[in-house]
């Protein structure tokens, strides 16, 4: 399922997240949930309404949803206030940059856990199922339409939260942070690392948002767009490795240690050769004789 919108749930939650913290005064981190649970029901309608359309048709679908958003939803002036978009504090408890990367890893740990455990359950095997075959999956009796609406709003609700802590991190809603061709960079990120590992999708974070703040520390401004083209460039190798990069390089390294395992090992004995009427291990040293090795007639 390629989404090219989640960067728009993204956007609902932190704009959600931000107006509830700030004109209602919510506590920050039930903000950040209630505008997760608010991306919800938009994830679940529009997996619904794309549940029969093709992969292309998906991805386009969701790609004008995302504009649609943009331009007719973010741009309101209670969200734009003028371009200079919404305060959003910190927990009182988390102010300091170290205190708050602490929270932010704590809540990836949480939601870490959580896709573990899935994939470990009944839902998760029938969403393994549909994923390797959706036709060998309704002939088990698995709901192929159920199991995608599943994904649709979990999804939907992880960005939301997601974008809630983006917003709290930099202490400003702007919309401008959440535009829908911006989401495709961190698509194409994403899907370079991994798109099925929870250490790739957090190694995919980490590098989207240090790779270039250091191009631009160390290196001339006009390289700040390079790591945007190598992530875009990583995403078209997928097609010949589907898992990404951080699979692939897993695999090149059980390969590697299982082939220096062979190579170390030694050979197998049990060779014998005919030697003076005798039966003669090939393996041992000259006038060697295995003690198990009987007389036969020549």
């Amino acid at each position: 399922m390629i989404w090219l919108c989640q960067v728009t749930f993204a956007g609902v939650g932190a704009l959600t997240a931000s107006q509830l913290a700030t004109a209602h005064g919510w506590p920050v981190l039930a903000a950040i949930a209630a505008g997760g649970l608010v991306a919800l029901p938009m994830g679940l309608i529009i997996g619904f309404l794309t549940i029969r359309l093709g992969d292309l048709y998906v991805a386009l679908v969701t790609l004008t949803f995302g504009l649609l958003m943009e331009n007719l939803v973010f741009s309101l002036g209670i969200f734009q206030n003028l371009g200079l978009g919404v305060n959003m504090g910190r927990p009182s408890f988390a102010v300091s940059d170290r205190a708050f990367a602490y929270l932010c890893l704590a809540a990836f740990a949480i939601v870490a856990l959580f896709i573990a455990n899935l994939r470990r359950s009944t839902t998760g095997l029938a969403l393994n199922a549909v994923r390797w075959s959706p036709s060998g999956a309704r002939t088990l009796g698995i709901s192929v339409v159920q199991m995608k609406i599943i994904v649709a709003g979990l999804g939907a609700l992880v960005a939301g939260v997601g974008g809630g802590f983006l917003v709290a991190a930099q202490t400003t809603a702007l919309p401008g942070n959440f535009e829908t061709f911006l989401g495709v960079v961190w698509l194409a990120a994403l899907v370079t690392v991994g798109v099925r590992s929870n250490v790739a999708a957090l190694l995919a974070g980490v590098s989207l948002a240090l790779l270039p703040a250091l191009a631009l520390a160390y290196l001339p401004a006009w390289t700040g767009q390079i790591p945007a083209l190598l992530f875009g460039l990583g995403a078209i190798g997928v097609a010949k490795f589907p898992d990404g990069s951080l699979e692939q390089a897993g695999e090149m390294f059980r390969r590697r240690l299982l082939g220096l395992a062979t190579h170390r090992s030694p050979p197998p004995g049990g060779e014998f050769v005919m030697a003076g009427g005798r039966l003669v291990d090939a393996g041992a040293g000259d006038g060697a004789r295995s003690p198990e090795v009987e007389e036969v007639p020549t």
